[in-house]
């Protein structure tokens, strides 16, 4: 997973997290200095999703291509905004 906030004051490029699709569900999870973070959404289009992590004040989109490893996306997390891409194994 790759994180950047807009306003530069931090880009991460090799957090790892968890990604389970199916039902036409998300669940993206990961541990952060501030312990671990669930996104949880459902698919509003073929590879568009729209998540949310109430405990963290949380929303996030992600959107994919058939057959792409890749899902990319903004998320906002308690007055941060920025946008994340994850490689799918």
């Amino acid at each position: 997973m790759e994180v950047v906030y807009y306003d530069d004051s931090y880009a991460d490029s090799g957090e790892d997290c968890e990604v389970l699709i199916g039902n036409n569900t998300i669940d993206i999870s990961y541990k952060d200095d501030q312990g671990v973070a669930t996104y949880k959404g459902k698919e509003i289009g073929k590879g568009h999703y729209f998540l949310q992590c109430p405990e963290r004040n949380g929303n996030a989109n992600l959107h994919m291509f058939p057959d792409s490893k890749h899902l990319d996306g903004h998320w906002s997390e308690d007055g941060y905004e920025g946008f994340w891409r994850i490689l799918l194994y």
